[in-house]
């Protein structure tokens, strides 16, 4: 089986690709959305017609821009009213380039923290070496969101990941049903993988997550391409506080089908030292709950 799969991110660039034909020579394709707090690609909603039309596994990025002065909730909740409803296995991204005086990495987790209370996805970001080496990503890491990095060389520098989700690999690929020179991508997985970064739907119909019901603890699936090492241990699922003896309490199963789907989407493929049990423990502790 191959180690990686191939795709495209595209933009207004591309103006309006024929995805009959791209299905047929790209294994997925991530879109651009939106740009800061107003500006949207006009070619979005074609785009995210077609692609879904013809059954290409799909994502969508934001182009953040914190210099400009907005808040990272307000950039999020514009990138995901521009979407509209996700569908099945959508991916979601942070795109990361920009030039900004504040602190980067608490904007850009609170622009991923923001996404995630809405949709239970865990959004990729997107960064070049350089970023990936100036700063202190842990905070990222820890919760689960996956690298999407630009390594036009092949030199994969991780940071504090230690494994790459996707590579952006060059900006001049030729492909067939794309206009141009366009951003080619390796994913280090599946489609089928590549889909579990995305958006599922809530397993209790008319439950969604919110800033208060989605687990602090969830994680984003983790892939082992051949050329990455093992990446840290999840942390145990929290749980809430033990009621008192004398009262009753409801079990709220919505929240819990909600944490077992969180760990049962995971790839379990690889997960490094001891992370099997880690994962059979937390699953464990929500069912005794």
């Amino acid at each position: 089986m191959a180690d990686f799969i191939v795709g495209n991110d595209i933009s207004s660039y591309q103006g309006d690709p024929d995805f009959p034909t791209l299905v047929k020579n790209a294994n997925f394709v991530i879109v651009k959305v939106t740009e800061g707090a107003n500006y949207i690609n006009p070619n979005f909603q074609r785009d995210q017609s077609e692609a879904r039309r013809v059954g290409l596994a799909l994502g969508y990025y934001h182009f953040a821009r914190p210099s400009k002065g907005n808040s990272p909730e307000t950039e999020a909740a514009f990138f995901l009213k521009t979407i509209g409803q996700l569908q099945e296995g959508e991916v979601l991204a942070l795109d990361y380039e920009d030039n900004y005086s504040g602190d980067v990495v608490v904007w850009c987790r609170a622009f991923l923290d923001y996404i995630l209370a809405q949709t239970g996805v865990h959004p990729l970001i997107y960064l070049n070496k350089t970023l990936v080496k100036q700063y202190d990503w842990s905070a990222l890491v820890e919760e689960g969101y996956g690298l999407w990095l630009a390594a036009y060389d092949n030199n994969l520098i991780t940071g504090d990941w230690k494994l790459v989700a996707m590579q952006q690999w060059t900006d001049a690929q030729v492909v067939p049903g794309l206009p141009g020179n366009v951003d080619g991508d390796y994913f280090f997985g599946t489609v089928e993988q590549f889909k579990l970064y995305g958006y599922h739907k809530p397993l209790v119909p008319g439950f969604s997550p919110s800033a208060s019901e989605s687990p602090s603890s969830s994680v984003s699936p983790s892939l082992s391409p051949s050329n990455s090492v093992s990446s840290s241990d999840s942390p145990s699922a929290s749980l809430s506080a033990s009621p008192s003896p004398s009262q009753e309490v409801p079990i709220d199963f919505a929240e819990m089908f909600y944490k077992l789907k969180n760990i049962i989407y995971m790839q379990w493929s690889w997960f490094g030292t001891n992370s099997w049990i880690n994962r059979l423990h937390q699953l464990k502790k929500i069912l005794e709950s």
